[in-house]
């Protein structure tokens, strides 16, 4: 089974630009078991599910080179990036050197949009990956003994969502958080017609 996923992370190795824009290094992605609720997995008849993400999967090279050269947006778009929407919805974009740092995939990434810039200055600096993937179901158990009922595979990344709050932890995110961070996201999503 396909489907589509936006976990997330924070960003840091954080860095002004004269111009205004930040550059940073971020952590994006991790594997292990990730918690989802039921109906995010289309299963209704579920409260949450626990998915099984095998380090072979996450840090597998055409997983990770999917990540290259994506838009970065304020929340996450209906429908993913296109180059239809790509003017309407890209407030930045990730650059194309992406590789394993320990336990995390990190990649370089620009914000170049002012209010993404703003929503980061105000503390939303947590970042949710975009992306498909094969989901197998079945019961197991990780390494770490985690149960878990489904499998991913076959990651491929379709941008990076700027967010108040990642699924990923505290280990993927850019500098601090402010109390009421979601509220820059969305207002920014508000004002630039994202949700």
């Amino acid at each position: 089974m396909q489907m589509t996923f936006h976990d997330r992370a924070p960003l840091e190795k954080v860095r002004r630009l004269a111009d205004g824009r930040i550059a940073a290094v971020c952590k994006f992605a991790r594997s292990g078991c990730y918690e989802y609720a039921g109906h995010e997995m289309g299963r209704s008849d579920l409260a949450t599910v626990t998915v099984y993400r095998p380090e072979s999967e996450v840090f597998d090279e055409a997983a990770m080179a999917s990540f290259a050269h994506k838009a970065i947006t304020v929340d996450h778009p209906p429908g993913g990036v296109t180059v239809d929407n790509w003017k309407q919805v890209a407030a930045g974009w990730t650059e194309g050197k992406v590789a394993r740092d320990g336990d995390f995939v990190e990649i370089p990434l620009m914000l170049a949009d002012a209010s993404a810039v703003k929503a980061y200055d105000s503390g939303v600096n947590q970042l949710s990956a975009g992306y498909s993937s094969t989901i197998t179901w079945g019961d197991g158990i990780a390494p770490d003994g985690t149960k878990y009922q489904a499998t991913m595979s076959r990651i491929r990344g379709d941008h990076i969502a700027l967010v108040a709050k990642g699924r990923a932890g505290s280990e993927c995110r850019i500098g601090d958080s402010a109390p009421d961070a979601g509220a820059a996201v969305r207002d920014y999503a508000r004002a630039h017609h994202y949700g």
